[in-house]
């Protein structure tokens, strides 16, 4: 059996719901293990409560919490990233995202925010910073059955009001998943 390949998820992937909630299912059925830190939840979380106020900070928390336990190899303890220094970059905030990375033994960064993590800096350290859309693209084309899987078990969670299936793939395109969602149409028209 081959080993998944394990990818941290810097908190811009994590702040739209239908896409954490996408990639959170592609990790529960197994298609690649995914890493974060706690000052990913946090900044995740913040972003959340800025644009959207009225949302409760303890529901929020409550969600970290489950995510947390459906995938309990997932959260990075602070012990272990504070112990992997990080190379420079752009953003001195994004340290902790390169730290986990190196201690998760990771091969890849989820974010759209590719500039933040140079290529330069992550290759000797044997990471890619990588679109989400990109990274689901593979796996879709590594395993399609599972991807399909993934978006049909998320798609069943969406009771009020049920999501059909093209409107969940509209949904996914405007969070950025142009090639996956693209990818998806055609598997659903052969």
């Amino acid at each position: 059996m081959t080993a998944l390949r394990v990818a941290v998820l810097d908190a811009c992937v994590l702040y739209p719901v239908t896409l954490r909630d996408f990639l959170v299912t592609l990790a529960t059925i197994r298609l690649y293990e995914p890493r974060w830190t706690e000052l990913v939840h946090d900044e995740w979380m913040r972003s959340v409560l800025k644009n959207r106020p009225d949302l409760d900070q303890e529901n929020l928390q409550r969600i970290c919490r489950l995510m947390d336990e459906a995938l309990p190899k997932a959260l990075i303890g602070e012990m272990q990233w504070q112990a992997s220094p990080s190379p420079p970059l752009p953003d001195p905030g994004d340290h902790h995202v390169v730290s986990a990375a190196i201690a998760a033994r990771a091969t890849a960064i989820v974010t759209f925010n590719l500039r933040d993590f140079p290529a330069e800096v992550l290759h000797p350290l044997g990471i890619t910073a990588v679109h989400p859309d990109a990274f689901v693209a593979e796996l879709l084309r590594e395993n399609s059955a599972g991807v399909l899987a993934g978006f049909e078990l998320q798609r069943a969670r969406f009771r009020n009001p049920p999501r059909s299936r093209a409107e969940l793939l509209e949904i996914l395109e405007k969070r950025g998943l142009a090639d996956t969602v693209s990818g998806l149409r055609r598997l659903f028209n052969s």
